[in-house]
């Protein structure tokens, strides 16, 4: 795109990922976040997939219609793909999967095995272990969802913790203070 400034360019290095995607590693053009002019960061399939002073770092993969932008942090063998949307400070790590319509923001961490997908939204929140968020959840405000546990349908959760094998779902809401990101 003519006029676009770019923290960063495609190498000439390619890979064809698990979901048949082919994948550009890319470097540093531009010294953003921590990383300097030079270093190699992840994979993206698309210059559109990566804006602002985000940064894919390692083997992480960004493709589809997927967008890191602001400030977000991709990194481990994380996978964001689909039409998901990481922003904000958020940071995205491991082994985690964010796929679908879903919008990780704020200062949300997804990490582990963790998995976050559908239209779910994870704002200002800490998603981790081999937790799964989906449907049209939200998750926010300082909460942490970690274990096995699985939020889905409609529910919302604010300023809770679930662990283990706990599961909310449909139209449930825990909040410890209502109120929502923004």
């Amino acid at each position: 795109m003519k006029g676009e400034n770019r923290h960063f360019e495609l190498t000439s290095e390619t890979k064809i990922n698990a979901h048949g995607a082919k994948l550009y590693r890319i470097r540093c053009i531009s010294p953003v976040i921590d990383v300097s002019v030079g270093d190699l960061g992840g994979w993206i399939q698309r210059v559109k997939n990566l804006s602002c002073n985000a940064w894919i770092y390692n083997d992480a993969e960004v493709f589809g219609d997927a967008i890191v932008t602001g400030n977000a942090e991709i990194s481990g063998n994380a996978k964001i793909f689909d039409n998901a949307n990481v922003s904000g400070d958020a940071s995205v790590s491991s082994m985690a999967m964010v796929s679908g319509c879903a919008k990780i923001s704020g200062n949300a961490e997804v990490t582990g095995n963790a998995k976050v997908f559908g239209n779910a939204w994870i704002c200002d929140s800490k998603v981790s272990e081999n937790a799964a968020i989906s449907g049209n959840a939200i998750v926010n405000m300082n909460s942490e969802i970690r274990g096995y546990a699985k939020v889905y349908g409609n529910a919302e959760i604010s300023q809770e913790k679930l662990f283990g094998h706990e599961e909310v779902f449909e139209d449930t809401a825990l909040m410890a203070m209502a109120g929502y990101c923004s």
